[in-house]
């Protein structure tokens, strides 16, 4: 699935642009075979964990789970509404 470097830049902060510049497009043709497994691999993790922490989240805040951090769920907000409370341009 493709995502425009516009929506990469709402949704993610400077480090994981700067992680997620590799994959784009001329920088990827120049990475080899095992370069772009590992950038797959890695990109993957990341997706998983956001996940995963969201769905806990979700899991806290209607009180089937007891919080697993030291901050609760209400104290962050979830990737996807700290992209809606961004200004847009």
């Amino acid at each position: 699935m493709s995502i425009s470097r516009k929506a990469e830049a709402r949704l993610l902060n400077r480090t994981e642009l700067e992680l997620m510049e590799p994959t784009h497009y001329p920088s990827v043709c120049r990475l080899d075979l095992n370069e772009l497994r590992s950038q797959r691999h890695f990109i993957r993790e990341c997706r998983d964990k956001a996940r995963d922490r969201a769905r806990q989240q979700r899991r806290e805040m209607y009180g089937k789970a007891e919080p697993c951090a030291a901050a609760e769920a209400l104290d962050t907000p979830a990737p996807s509404a700290r992209a809606r409370s961004s200004p847009r341009p």
